[in-house]
């Protein structure tokens, strides 16, 4: 999208600007249907990567066909990262997991197997979900984080950026 756009085409469909997307985390939005998000003139909502990964899972996801499929949902989807998501769960707690140059750890509570999100497998997840819009991983900080902590972050977040573009660019190239 350039300066000046107001719209952006994508594979399922063309966005308007401003656009409200409603939160559709685990691949629904809760309480109204596809139906009823078309009939409430929804452009695109928007799913939780760190979510879907852990339920209903990507092999789920993939095998139901994708999360146009699997919602019934055949506008734009754009996926978030879920860095928010990660950083939440082990600034709560750190036992469930910790974050490196490398990407997140994290143990998801009530599981006993440790998940790793790098900014490759981000994207590698939400193409393989068929997501029309994929954002890349971030690292995510408290609003009281020291100024270090803060450029650290934003440091991680352009190195992450830089990595999952690579990525991504290596599989539309495929």
């Amino acid at each position: 999208m350039m300066a000046g756009t107001k719209s952006l085409s994508l594979a399922h469909g063309l966005l308007e600007f401003p656009i409200f997307l409603p939160d559709a985390t685990f691949g629904i939005v809760r309480t109204v249907d596809a139906v009823d998000l078309l009939n409430c003139r929804v452009q695109a909502v928007v799913m939780n990567t760190f979510h879907l990964m852990q339920r209903p899972g990507s092999s789920t996801i993939q095998s139901l066909g994708g999360l146009h499929q699997m919602s019934g949902w055949q506008r734009p989807i754009v996926t978030d990262s879920g860095g928010f998501q990660a950083y939440s769960l082990i600034h709560q707690n750190p036992k469930f997991g910790y974050l490196t140059d490398k990407g997140l750890v994290f143990q998801p509570e009530g599981s006993e197997r440790k998940l790793q999100l790098t900014p490759e497998k981000c994207i590698q997840l939400q193409m393989s979900y068929g997501s029309d819009l994929v954002i890349c991983l971030d690292d995510c900080t408290h609003v009281d984080a020291s100024h270090q902590e803060q450029e650290e972050s934003v440091r991680r977040t352009i190195a992450w950026a830089k990595r999952g573009k690579a990525e991504f660019v290596r599989l539309v190239e495929q």
